[in-house]
């Protein structure tokens, strides 16, 4: 039986780019952020970065779902954290996973953005979008 983590998984360098897009949003929301507002925020962003360079600023692969956009491999962290689903100690994914907590279905940084995983136009298209 595949596991969730085991359908296309992602390299290193872009499991730690989801990562950072997260936290830089979620900086701006001490209190916590929903999930439908935080996918909302990565969807315009994405959307308004691609539209401007013609490059992806985060690659997140997004889904069509009722109340929006849904970026798949994030919310896939996010429901591993909420659950409290055990990650090997080997997996890619742990360092994402310790990154964030969920709390009455709000998502929290728990730690600082990794800045030097984005560039200068793509922290102010992240700014502009929160």
């Amino acid at each position: 039986m595949m596991g969730i983590w085991e359908d296309k998984m992602k390299t290193k360098d872009e499991i730690k780019k989801i990562e950072t897009v997260v936290l830089y949003i979620l900086q701006a929301f001490k209190e916590g952020v929903d999930y439908i507002k935080l996918f909302k925020i990565m969807y315009f962003a994405q959307r308004d970065y691609l539209s401007k360079y013609g490059k992806v600023l985060c690659p997140d692969t997004f889904k069509a779902r009722k109340y929006g956009p849904v970026p798949a491999f994030s919310d896939k962290v996010i429901k591993t954290v909420e659950t409290h689903e055990r990650v090997s100690e080997k997996s890619d994914i742990k360092p994402f996973v310790a990154s964030v907590k969920v709390q009455n279905q709000l998502v929290y940084g728990v730690q600082n953005p990794d800045i030097d995983y984005l560039s200068v136009k793509e922290r102010q298209c992240l700014d502009h979008t929160t």
